[in-house]
């Protein structure tokens, strides 16, 4: 996935825009619009369990705390 920051200006007013596919958030700093990006950038790219794998371990009880 894509994710871009891009200042924008219009008028006298600069922003700042995060795009990642067809959304596109606005920030008035630069500072924050990195620090989304890189978050998201971040939550991305992590791994991910499969679907099948957390319903099988949900009925399996494997998600449930032992006591």
């Amino acid at each position: 996935m894509e994710i871009a920051v891009q200042k924008e200006i219009s008028g006298s007013r600069e922003t700042w825009l995060v795009k990642t596919g067809s959304m596109a958030i606005s920030f008035s700093d630069q500072g924050s619009a990195m620090s989304f990006a890189d978050k998201l950038k971040e939550r991305v790219e992590a791994p991910h369990p499969l679907l099948g794998e957390v319903l099988l371990s949900s009925y399996a009880g494997l998600g449930e705390v032992a006591q």
